[in-house]
């Protein structure tokens, strides 16, 4: 019998996704690839298995409201190797002071603080920029459920990973300082910093947090691509708590 311990979803790694169902649901490794197993055989295609296959064998373990009390989330960014996240991670108008000063102290030796000042007043009418800051659903930050899907696209489209190069707010700002002063100032950005994955934790979770970290475990375990939609955190986080670091290689 499964004791009131707290309920945690953790995708960092296959193993995590395994551990975090045996240690919520009580089901172990073995016995959800045995269901695993029943579902290749019964089933055509693999992605005919619906969320309530999948579920089935904890299903009535499950609360649908909040499946668990505690999810962790890996927020991609590129930063100064000395940014600590004291503060936690915090939305792009609490930040977006800090890194012009950061880009102006890459840029000094092109342009003038009154000059870089004006540039900066220019990009309040330039829509890809202007769009982020008047947006609060711009504002992040963001972060991914599954860390293996979220690494599978940086290694190749970066759809979805991007930010491990330039968070967008810093390519906006690149970008037009290019057309207008001939300098690449985000290749100084990139030389400068490091690719950063922090995990951190919410107390809200969703059903389909649990069904997408199933379905990946499935496709894993058959050894297909996972045809999963990683789901995304974004909001105000300042008051979550820093788990760590995940080293980024």
């Amino acid at each position: 019998m499964l004791t009131a311990s707290k309920r945690i979803l953790d995708c960092e790694s296959v193993p995590s996704i395994y551990e975090s169902l045996h240690k919520s649901f009580g089901i172990d490794e073995g016995s959800l690839n045995e269901w695993f197993d029943e579902l290749g055989a019964e089933l055509a295609h693999l992605d005919e298995a619906s969320d309530e296959f999948l579920l089935r064998p904890i299903k009535n373990l499950v609360v649908p409201d909040k499946p668990f009390d505690t999810t962790f989330w890996f927020h991609l960014t590129r930063t100064l190797r000395s940014t600590t996240f004291t503060e936690g991670i915090l939305p792009l108008p609490k930040v977006l002071d800090s890194l012009w000063e950061a880009l102006f102290e890459l840029a000094q030796h092109i342009v003038s603080r009154e000059d870089w000042d004006q540039f900066r007043l220019s990009l309040s009418g330039i829509y890809e920029y202007n769009s982020k800051l008047e947006d609060a659903i711009h504002w992040g930050p963001y972060g991914f459920l599954i860390l293996p899907l979220a690494m599978a696209d940086y290694t190749s489209s970066q759809t979805f990973s991007h930010y491990l190069t330039s968070p967008e707010i810093i390519e906006d700002i690149c970008g037009h300082f290019r057309e207008d002063f001939n300098f690449d100032l985000l290749a100084a950005f990139q030389e400068c910093t490091v690719a950063r994955i922090i995990k951190f934790e919410d107390h809200k979770s969703k059903l389909e947090h649990l069904c997408a970290a199933i379905r990946y475990l499935y496709f894993v375990y058959h050894g297909k691509y996972p045809d999963v939609l990683n789901p995304i955190f974004s909001g105000e986080v300042g008051y979550s708590q820093i788990q760590k670091e995940v080293l980024f290689d």
